[in-house]
């Protein structure tokens, strides 16, 4: 891992793990990442980091993947993903964020995106606008999040029954998670809950 503790970093290399941990400094800006344009992969992760600046990967148009992971983060602003054409996979985990609308914003213009991963943040619900925009996707993965299991999460429900049925369409991770509101019932997962047990609960009768 590479211990940033300056703006200038390595040229013309194909990939960079970063360790964020500049004593004073809580964002990283695109003067950070000026000598890093050639990049393919990019990994950024540090607790004290809690933002990043508009435009920072704006000239890296080489990068397929970049990992935002295990920092302070709870959004990530449209403008901070500008510029990134050619990115294929975006992965931030382990972060804080609480609302699938602090990140789906920026999805929208990146035609080449096909895996995202949003596992172990704290969002507890999933609107049915935020499906529509994440249904180009290939992959979504949303394992251990704390999900409610109520009507409001039934847009899910066919991209499980594509991940059951093995089709190519999109496909949102929820693995074994339980539901984060149903404790006393201690065996209902959240895949359990829009496909089979509960679906009758939420469909409109007639």
């Amino acid at each position: 891992w590479l211990n940033c503790t300056g703006p200038k970093l390595p040229t013309k290399t194909n990939e960079i793990r970063l360790q964020w941990n500049v004593t004073g400094r809580t964002s990283i800006s695109p003067e950070d990442l000026k000598y890093a344009t050639h990049l393919n992969e990019l990994i950024i992760t540090g607790r004290t980091l809690t933002s990043i600046e508009s435009d920072t990967f704006e000239k890296m148009e080489n990068l397929i993947s970049l990992s935002v992971i295990s920092t302070g983060m709870s959004a990530i602003s449209h403008s901070v993903l500008r510029g990134l054409d050619n990115l294929e996979r975006l992965d931030l985990s382990n972060n804080r964020f609480t609302k699938l609308k602090d990140v789906i914003p920026g999805l929208t213009e990146l035609a080449n995106l096909h895996y995202v991963s949003l596992a172990n943040n704290q969002i507890p619900n999933v609107t049915e606008e935020a499906v529509a925009t994440m249904s180009s996707l290939a992959e979504m993965d949303l394992t251990s999040n704390p999900l409610r299991c109520d009507c409001g999460i039934m847009p899910l429900r066919p991209y499980i029954l594509d991940y059951r049925n093995h089709t190519k369409r999109a496909i949102l991770f929820v693995k074994t998670d339980f539901c984060a509101n149903l404790i006393e019932e201690k065996n209902v997962t959240v895949a359990h809950f829009i496909v089979d047990k509960y679906v009758r609960l939420c469909t409109p009768v007639g």
